[in-house]
């Protein structure tokens, strides 16, 4: 059976991932709360650099990571950039790169992006990978830069 970590387990979606993964694959989650806590769940500040390198050191080595870690709901201003960019970027950015360095890294990544970064079309019916992209909001530019960085 596959090891496949998620990412933002606690979250509306990863919960539900989880409860709909957790019969067919070995699950694995990391969850910054101590909301829904549970056996080979662990609470990791992804943020924190130095407890995911710890982390990354003694973990498996999974053959797939799901990744829903963000924040979204806060659209804000521009002004709140940092914090979008802080949990939307760095926190990918800390796992993916700490995986690596221990070899580590999944064969298979998911990322849970946003149709946010082609822009406010608001009367598209369809998207492609390589339609033109137009973030507007914080959100939605740091999402991009993730997939940037994948």
């Amino acid at each position: 059976m596959k090891n496949v970590l998620i990412a933002g387990v606690s979250g509306n979606i990863g919960s539900y991932i989880y409860e709909m993964l957790k019969n067919k694959f070995n699950l694995f989650g990391i969850s910054r709360s101590n909301h829904n806590i549970k056996e080979n769940i662990h609470k990791l500040d992804l943020t924190d650099l130095s407890e995911v390198e710890k982390y990354t050191e003694n973990c498996l080595k999974f053959d797939a990571l799901i990744f829903f870690v963000a924040l979204a709901h806060e659209k804000g201003e521009n002004k709140n950039y940092p914090e979008f960019n802080k949990l939307n970027v760095t926190t990918l950015k800390n796992l993916l790169n700490c995986l690596k360095k221990n070899e580590k890294l999944p064969t298979s990544i998911i990322f849970a992006s946003t149709i946010s970064v082609y822009g406010q079309k608001m009367y598209s019916d369809f998207y492609y990978e390589d339609s033109k992209k137009d973030p507007k909001s914080p959100y939605a530019k740091t999402k991009l830069e993730a997939e940037n960085f994948l």
